[in-house]
C-alpha cells in the first residue's frame, strides 16, 4: 500500500502475512533445534519477537552500537543464527552486526533475513520478502 508517492505503508495484515511464509520457510527448511535469532535493534525487534514466539528458538536483541556487549556462553551456542531486520536501506548496519565479534571470532556468518530490500542497498540479505525504492513506514513506528 502506498500514501504519499515516496513512501511505502506496511500494514499489521502484511505483517502478519509475511510471518507466515517466514514461519513456513524456516520450518521447512531448518532445524529449529540449531536456530538462534538475532534481532537489530528497533527495527528488527518487532519481528524477531514475532517469531521466537510462534517458532520457540531463542532471540538476541543486537544493538549495532554496542557489539561486543554478548553473554560468553553464547559463543559456544551458535548452532545457525539466523540475523533479522526490517529493512535493508543502505546496508551499513547489517553489514556491520555481521562482522561483529559474536559471529567473526567463530568464523560464523549469519543467514539474514529482512522484510525489505531496496535496490541501492551495499548489504543484500540472504532473504528478503519486499524490494522498495520508498521510504517504509512500518505499523509498529
Amino acid at each position: 500500500m502506498r500514501g504519499r508517492s515516496n513512501r511505502r505503508i506496511y500494514t499489521w495484515r502484511e505483517f502478519r502475512r509475511d510471518l507466515d511464509r517466514i514461519e513456513r520457510l524456516f520450518r521447512s527448511h531448518f532445524d529449529l533445534s540449531e536456530l538462534i535469532l538475532f534481532s537489530v535493534a528497533f527495527g528488527g525487534v518487532p519481528l524477531g519477537v514475532s517469531l521466537k514466539n510462534r517458532l520457540g528458538v531463542p532471540l538476541y536483541i543486537i544493538d549495532p552500537k554496542r557489539l561486543d556487549h554478548f553473554p560468553l556462553q553464547l559463543y559456544s551456542s551458535l548452532s545457525f543464527p539466523v540475523l533479522l531486520d526490517d529493512i535493508s536501506d543502505t546496508g551499513r548496519t547489517l553489514k556491520k552486526v555481521c562482522e561483529a565479534p559474536v559471529f567473526k571470532n567463530f568464523n560464523i556468518y549469519p543467514f539474514t533475513l529482512t522484510l525489505f530490500c531496496k535496490p541501492t542497498t551495499t548489504f543484500v540479505p540472504n532473504v528478503f520478502l519486499h524490494s522498495t525504492r520508498f521510504w517504509v513506514v512500518f505499523p509498529w513506528e
